[in-house]
């Protein structure tokens, strides 16, 4: 192996098919990748810089109809004192049964958390009494009951949001910004709902519910089944109005259709149940403050554990604005690959076109140039599978080209004319 070879210089060589077959060819591949370099620019919006949007939701719970619901009698509704509703988690602590009914006041039917709404369905209070057995231990005196409470569906979930990006700010609201229209989607992209630009998004918990196709009246496929338990009778999964459940509301901003196929600045939610156990924990209540200084203390508090939906928002989506950096990137992106049709149109040439059209284009195409220290000329020699007698192929006084363009009319020969643009310099 020759060492210094790793050091040579290559250069493109420029070579001239003058033949309309092969030129055709070229210019069919060149049209057709120039043609998918609009097409993606302008399907795709590639001229658009894109960014995923800020923002934020302002919520709230209002009354809605739970009045309403609440004035009927407590045995009209099915899952009241209902033991198909028992359920056990464990063999001692979580065993709920003998679910009763109660109509709480509106306030203690919600808590508001920094990003996500809960509404009570089910809880279960424990009644405990703490006194001192001896000098080093407590003893705990619990009992506990369950219960379900009514008139949740009834009340209503409203918010209001916003967006801000670098080019951009906007709210279903609009005032002081881009006032937008809000759409409910499902997961499968299908229109459930729209608020038109200016309106409140407000609806029962029954209708987000029902748009998030949720029934608390159903099994909650997401738990493991109930623990087999004396005291329970069907050993089943646990319903829905007892486990609680969870929904992601996912607020996308969109103003490419390309992505959403929104033309103008949109809103669009998607909700996403999760199924398992939701649940706010618990909430004491002191009936007695205990003095914990004072080993001999007694005292007394109710425990309320809270179970029921929870509401989540995220914000996220994708919007875009010209720009002429991506524009320019794209088009020069596109000049680059549109010059691999010359790589495709030589690769037929060599190996498609002829076995002998395809030794001539090598020929042409590919030489090496030394130059030799000392002399005063640059030579050069093309690479050829088969070497041939230099003084038997030139004609007296003629360049290569010029022989090879006699030969051809000697002979009747039909085949592309070859024109070098390669020069040998003088030194």
């Amino acid at each position: 192996m020759n060492l210094s070879s790793l050091f040579y210089f290559s250069t493109p060589k420029f070579v001239t098919l003058q033949n309309v077959q092969i030129g055709g060819l070229n210019k069919f591949f060149q049209t057709c990748i120039f043609a998918f370099i609009l097409y993606d620019l302008c399907f795709n919006e590639l001229y658009l810089k894109t960014e995923i949007p800020s923002g934020y939701t302002t919520f709230w719970t209002e009354n809605g109809n739970i009045s309403q619901i609440q004035k009927q009698n407590i045995s009209s509704f099915s899952y009241c004192n209902n033991n198909s509703y028992d359920y056990a988690y464990d063999a001692d602590t979580w065993v709920y049964r003998e679910i009763d009914c109660i109509k709480l006041p509106y306030s203690e039917m919600y808590i508001k958390g920094e990003s996500e709404f809960f509404f009570l369905t089910h809880f279960t209070e424990y009644n405990t009494k703490v006194s001192t057995c001896n000098t080093d231990q407590k003893c705990i005196d619990r009992t506990n009951k369950e219960f379900f409470t009514i008139g949740s569906e009834g009340m209503i979930l409203a918010f209001d949001h916003f967006y801000s990006t670098t080019f951009e700010e906007g709210s279903n609201l609009g005032v002081d910004n881009l006032p937008i229209e809000t759409v409910i989607k499902d997961q499968k992209g299908n229109t459930l709902k729209n608020f038109q630009a200016g309106e409140t998004i407000k609806l029962h918990l029954s209708e987000w519910l029902e748009l998030s196709n949720i029934d608390l009246d159903s099994f909650n496929e997401g738990t493991p089944e109930s623990y087999p338990h004396h005291l329970i009778p069907n050993a089943t999964l646990p319903y829905k109005r007892l486990s609680g459940l969870e929904i992601i509301i996912k607020v996308n901003y969109y103003n490419m259709k390309s992505i959403s196929g929104y033309e103008e600045s949109t809103c669009e939610i998607v909700l996403y149940p999760n199924s398992g156990w939701a649940s706010k924990g618990s909430m004491v209540t002191y009936l007695d403050y205990p003095n914990v200084s004072d080993q001999l203390d007694e005292y007394e508090y109710v425990d309320r554990y809270k179970y029921g939906i929870k509401f989540k928002f995220l914000i996220s989506g994708t919007m875009g604005v010209f720009n002429i950096n991506n524009l320019i990137s794209h088009l020069v992106s596109g000049l680059v690959l549109i010059n691999t049709s010359t790589v495709l149109v030589g690769f037929i040439v060599l190996y498609l076109y002829g076995k002998n059209k395809g030794k001539e284009f090598k020929k042409m195409k590919y030489s090496t140039a030394n130059f030799s220290n000392g002399e005063d000329n640059l030579q050069m020699e093309t690479i050829e599978e088969e070497e041939e007698n230099q003084e038997n192929y030139y004609e007296r006084g003629m360049t290569k080209d010029e022989t090879d363009i006699l030969r051809l009319r000697k002979n009747n020969i039909e085949t592309p004319i070859i024109k070098r643009q390669t020069r040998i310099m003088l030194v």
